[in-house]
């Protein structure tokens, strides 16, 4: 099977978004010419580079055209029909006697000399059973073909156009296509193919780009995706230790608060149990209140604003707060109390983020009245008041105690012996 052949053309075209003046420079560097050499190939017109070469020949040519920015095409050719050689037949005749010479003197007649063609050669072909003996049927038969013609092969990489120098032409051939010959020779090669005629055209397809801008908004989606899985995930596996809510730089009065109980210290069975049979009495320095608690703890107290805090530590154990502060104009034990546990549901009460509600009700005990919640969080349970005197004086309690045990000692402890005044 006869291998194809192939060509590429060019149509002046360049790759988008270059300077078309650079790219004829790049085009007059690749090939060592001139300028007006080159911008001859920016016509308007269809030029021939290079024909009658294998695919991947082609290819290279028009990839080392793509690297100066220009665009060309790779046209399958068709194949070539030999045309049948004329065969003449030369019968023998008689031989011809000489022309007499010419008169003596007579020096203008004029000499007839018949040349062949330079481009056809004869070739006698002579039959088995014939021989030039000039006997009867014996007929040699001279066929004429045309002379070999010499094609001066490109270099390994790209033939170079000479730049205005002997040997280039420009052809028109079919659809205005003009063929540029780069070997010197003086015949041209056979014409183009017509379009119609043509199995396909091979050109590299641009690879797609992605704008900038969208590139910028999936790295971006990706990051924030990224920061959420990690925050929600930090937030699942972390329990927050409770503290003492801070809203503005307080005055601390006694040692560094210790004792907060913690994650990870909540082993029912390591916890100790807070002793009953030896209690202290607490007076509030600024005769708001006053209570007794089991003994064993560490005092810290707070002045915060218009508010005075005092909190009772037990070690990796419980956690008992009372805060002070006047009483609200607009007081109202029920709408406070649903304030308040809507504040907790929505993780905005900083006293007991992430606790679970087990229940509410209003209170009233030792001549304080108010409302009531029980929380828990994990292996922690929690107790919330909110509770006015006569004095016109808000009382805010928070219990958080490891074990249940704990926790409901120090209730205890709030309803019977807190005292408000």
């Amino acid at each position: 099977m006869e291998e194809h052949r192939y060509k590429v053309i060019f149509k002046g075209e360049i790759i988008p978004g270059l300077d078309p003046d650079t790219v004829k420079q790049n085009l007059a560097h690749l090939y060592k010419t001139g300028l007006n050499q080159i911008n001859a190939l920016f016509s308007g017109k269809i030029f021939v580079l290079k024909e009658n070469i294998a695919l991947d020949a082609a290819q290279k040519y028009m990839l080392e055209l793509e690297k100066a920015g220009a665009l060309s095409e790779i046209i399958t050719m068709e194949p070539q029909v030999p045309h049948e050689k004329p065969v003449q037949t030369v019968s023998p005749t008689p031989p011809t006697p000489p022309p007499p010479p010419p008169p003596p003197g007579d020096i203008n007649t004029p000499t007839i000399t018949l040349e062949t063609h330079r481009k056809l050669k004869p070739e006698v072909i002579i039959d088995d059973q014939d021989d030039l003996s000039g006997q009867p049927g014996s007929s040699p038969k001279i066929q004429y073909e045309p002379e070999p013609e010499e094609e001066l092969e490109p270099g390994p990489d790209i033939p170079e156009i000479p730049g205005d120098e002997p040997g280039i032409t420009e052809e028109p051939g079919e659809d205005e296509v003009k063929t540029i010959f780069i070997d010197g020779g003086e015949t041209p090669p056979p014409p183009a193919a017509h379009p119609s005629d043509r199995p396909f055209t091979y050109r590299k397809k641009e690879r797609p780009k992605i704008p900038l801008f969208l590139l910028v908004i999936i790295i971006g989606a990706a990051i924030a995706a990224s920061i959420y899985i990690l925050k929600s995930t930090t937030k699942k596996n972390t329990q927050i230790a409770p503290k003492p809510a801070a809203s503005s730089p307080a005055k601390e009065t006694s040692s560094p608060s210790t004792g907060v109980p913690t994650e990870g210290e909540g082993n029912q069975s390591n916890v100790p149990l807070l002793s009953t049979d030896v209690t202290e009495s607490y007076q509030d320095t600024n005769g708001a209140f006053s209570i007794s608690v089991p003994s064993g703890y560490k005092l810290t107290t707070k002045a915060i604003e218009d508010r005075n805090e005092t909190s009772f530590y037990y070690e990796n154990t419980a956690y008992l707060k009372i805060t002070v502060s006047p009483l609200p104009a607009t007081w109202d034990a029920d709408k406070y109390m649903k304030l308040r546990l809507s504040d907790i549901e929505m993780n905005k009460d900083p006293d007991f983020p992430n606790y679970s509600i087990l229940g509410s009700t209003l209170a009233n005990f030792n001549g304080l009245d108010g409302y009531e919640i029980t929380l828990r969080f994990g292996n922690r349970y929690s107790h919330a008041f909110g509770l006015t005197s006569s004095s016109e004086k808000y009382f805010s309690v928070v219990i958080i105690a490891f074990r249940k045990e704990n926790h409901d000692i120090l209730d205890r402890f709030v309803r019977e012996k807190l005292t408000a005044y």
